[in-house]
């Protein structure tokens, strides 16, 4: 398996850096988790991820993206590439990249602490989940975001309206939708390795330094694509170390698999870690 020895490593990280208190204070109910789903859809040219190098497309880029069904798991196990494609751009090498992503959506609830945790493949659906999730009270409008990336995802959203939907919004422009829908009201960005580096070790006093009001929820929102091989300057230990530190206190935690940036594959496994041990 090519990325074994890095999924290794990853794991035992996440070990290392564990909460074992198994002191989980979640106030939701696990029912309205369990009672979360959205069906399938499908995006035509010029909306949302299905519009990006629109006047210089070649003849084999398809005419719709798939959007997966949102539905609830006990595990990510069920968590499986898909047939449909969900993303296409240029890649780096000036080649049309078709992308499959996920075959569905997840949301379930870490084995470690009972954090309710999501799965999603373009990272804009997150928008999605903080939809459902306030409306099923797992989470409260006006929220504190930690947001864990290769890419700060903070371009401006033009062409926002109250109650647009997931599938109209674009990889990099849905943090700045959730200030505008008023769903977000701290943002904490976390992309470079400077930032990884400004919370020491051993973290024990992690709650002290997680700066939400007692009411205001806290939303741990990672994209894997920051375990690419583009982003290996910034260290694993750090990496796996702050998002152990915020998983502590984290009221949702949501996951992209960022199709086109990191092998799906390599990004599920990784899911399926943070899974069991956050």
């Amino acid at each position: 398996m090519k990325y074994t020895q890095k999924l290794q490593n990853i794991e035992l990280l996440l070990q290392q850096y564990q909460d074992k208190s198994n002191n989980s204070s979640k106030k939701y109910d696990s029912q309205d988790l369990q009672r979360i789903y959205t069906p399938p859809s499908w995006i035509g040219i010029g909306v949302g991820n299905n519009s990006f190098s629109l006047d210089t497309r070649p003849s084999t880029a398809v005419e719709k993206l798939f959007i997966p069904s949102l539905e609830y798991a006990e595990d990510f196990s069920q968590a499986y590439i898909g047939d449909k494609p969900v993303f296409q751009d240029y890649d780096e090498y000036d080649n049309w990249d078709i992308q499959n992503g996920l075959e569905k959506f997840l949301i379930s609830k870490t084995q470690s602490s009972q954090t309710p945790i999501s799965l999603i493949d373009n990272h804009n659906h997150v928008y999605l989940i903080w939809e459902q999730c306030i409306g099923h009270k797992i989470i409260d409008t006006g929220f504190q975001l930690v947001h864990i990336d290769a890419h700060r995802d903070e371009a401006p959203c033009p062409y926002y309206y109250p109650g647009i939907p997931s599938s109209e919004l674009q990889i990099a422009d849905y943090i700045d939708a959730g200030f505008q829908a008023g769903y977000i009201k701290k943002l904490t960005s976390i992309c470079e390795s400077g930032k990884f580096e400004e919370i020491p070790l051993p973290c024990r006093d992690a709650i002290n330094r997680v700066s939400t009001s007692q009411n205001q929820s806290l939303i741990l929102n990672i994209d894997i694509d920051i375990f690419m091989p583009d982003s290996e300057y910034i260290n694993t230990e750090d990496k796996v170390r702050i998002i152990s530190y915020y998983a502590k206190h984290a009221d949702l935690i949501t996951l992209a698999t960022s199709p086109h940036f990191i092998d799906q594959q390599y990004a599920i496994d990784i899911a399926k870690l943070l899974h069991k041990y956050l």
